[in-house]
């Protein structure tokens, strides 16, 4: 063999292997290009009353699994539901159990109070919520998951805002 042919086929190699890591790289980009960034939070204000998750990624987020504990204890959607309605608290839940799909720019509610409530309802609701732990595992378009999220609701009327007043 000559000089020649093996140069020509060690370039050959060297831009298949360049093209090869370009195209991980490109994908890799790609990737990044939808990926979700999720919050979980609290609204305790003039409105309504509630946890929500928020998504502020490039891209939707695909939720696989959520699941709530009070107290190391599963709950289901349902199970919250109807501890809060007890207390006499009409609660929105916006979250379904299974896949749920968060695009970007939007918030979803966990569990919301219906309207506007008094400060009493506001502090049983937040007595009742306080201590909740939301496990959230969901991943991006290209299915790639993402790190778990594990949250724990506070109750803001306690220790962050002020309950609402009577008008």
């Amino acid at each position: 063999m000559e000089i020649f042919e093996v140069a020509t086929v060690l370039i050959s190699v060297m831009a298949l292997g360049l093209t090869v890591y370009q195209a991980i790289k490109i994908r890799q980009h790609n990737i990044l290009t939808v990926k979700p960034l999720l919050r979980v939070g609290w609204n305790a204000g003039e409105t309504a009353d509630g946890i929500w998750i928020a998504n502020n990624g490039l891209g939707p987020a695909i939720i696989t699994s959520i699941k709530i504990c009070k107290n190391g204890k599963k709950v289901t959607i349902r199970d919250l539901e109807d501890r809060l309605f007890e207390h006499g608290i009409e609660a929105r839940m916006g979250l379904a159990e299974g896949e749920t799909v968060i695009d970007t720019g939007e918030t979803c509610w966990i569990v919301r109070t219906r309207d506007q409530v008094s400060s009493i309802i506001q502090r049983e609701f937040w007595n009742e919520l306080e201590g909740l732990t939301v496990h959230l595992v969901f991943k991006d378009l290209y299915g790639v998951s993402a790190p778990r999220i594990e949250w724990q609701c506070p109750n803001p009327i306690e220790a962050y805002v002020r309950p609402r007043s009577e008008s």
